[in-house]
C-alpha cells in the first residue's frame, strides 16, 4: 500500500515540476510576444512616419535623407524583432529539453 502512495507521490512531484516548466516558458514567451508586438508598433509609426513626410513634401525638394533617421530607426528595430524572435524560439527549445528531461 505505501508503494502505491509512493507512485502517487512521484507522479504528482512530476506533473507539479512539468506544470511548472510549462509555466515558467509561458510566462517567459508572452513576455518576448509583448516586446514583439511593441517593436512591431514603433515599427509601423515610423512607417507611417515616412509616409506623412514623403505625401506632404513636394516632390521637387523631397530627398531620402529627409526621412534617413527613421530609415535607419527601423532598420535598428528589425534586427531587434529578429533578436527577439531567436530568444522566442530559444525558450520554446529549452522548455522542451526540461519537459523531457521531467519526463525520463
Amino acid at each position: 500500500m505505501s508503494d502505491l502512495f509512493g507512485k502517487l507521490k512521484q507522479g504528482i512531484d512530476k506533473s507539479t515540476k512539468v506544470i511548472g516548466a510549462k509555466s515558467a516558458s509561458l510566462i517567459d514567451s508572452n513576455k518576448v510576444k509583448s516586446e514583439i508586438s511593441s517593436l512591431k508598433k514603433s515599427k509601423d509609426d515610423l512607417i507611417h512616419k515616412i509616409g506623412m513626410t514623403v505625401y506632404e513634401t513636394d516632390r521637387e525638394i523631397f530627398s531620402v535623407e529627409m526621412v534617413a533617421d527613421e530609415l535607419a530607426n527601423i532598420h535598428a528595430i528589425d534586427v531587434q524583432i529578429g533578436e527577439k524572435e531567436d530568444e522566442l524560439e530559444r525558450i520554446r527549445i529549452e522548455a522542451e529539453e526540461k519537459i523531457q528531461e521531467l519526463n525520463k
